[in-house]
């Protein structure tokens, strides 16, 4: 991958197209890392409700502070927080599969 964000890195040198495709890439990056994150998240918030975690523990809330950083910026992002993290049923609604979460919420 590092030879891939060096040929991306030289591609800015020519102008426009070369910035537009690193951007593209930049976002594919971020969306990638943002769904590995969200699977492992889901996994422990799993846990934490077989545990009896209601959604105003302070663990449940650690994971909420680290879900709400997770689509892309602006509109997604402020769309994502109020269809899935108001309360313990919005969250208990988001998929498992960051893939099945709807363009309009996240990446």
């Amino acid at each position: 991958m590092s030879s891939l964000t060096g040929q991306l890195a030289e591609l800015r040198k020519y102008g426009v197209v070369g910035s537009m495709i690193y951007k593209l890439y930049q976002q594919y990056e971020a969306k990638q890392d943002a769904n590995e994150t969200y699977k492992e998240l889901m996994l422990v918030l799993d846990g934490l409700w077989a545990k009896g975690y209601r959604f105003e523990s302070k663990e449940v809330q650690a994971v909420v502070a680290l879900l709400r950083e997770l689509p892309a910026p602006g509109a997604r992002k402020r769309s994502f927080e109020r269809r899935y993290l108001v309360d313990e049923y919005t969250l208990k609604q988001l998929p498992h599969d960051p893939r099945r979460i709807s363009p309009g919420y996240w990446h």
